[in-house]
């Protein structure tokens, strides 16, 4: 059987974030959600002076919304 090497990353990717993420006090991961908010909001905005407002403000809302998806799983 052979494996994709996206695939590997993926999940290695994810078996990473989780095992942090669940290593984190409440107020950790509180901090970490900011942090990561923020993070998106800054990228979204540099290095993008051609795109306009609204693309940018849909594209981070869309990286929040992924990102929540990704943690919600993360929870369960």
């Amino acid at each position: 059987m052979t494996f994709d090497e996206k695939d590997l990353n993926y999940a290695l990717s994810k078996i990473v974030m989780t095992s942090l993420f669940n290593s984190l006090t409440d107020q950790q991961q509180q901090n970490f959600y900011k942090s990561a908010f923020d993070m998106i909001d800054r990228c979204c905005y540099c290095d993008a002076d051609g795109m306009p407002d609204k693309v940018r403000m849909q594209l981070s809302e869309a990286l929040r919304e992924r990102l929540g998806e990704q943690l919600a799983e993360i929870a369960c």
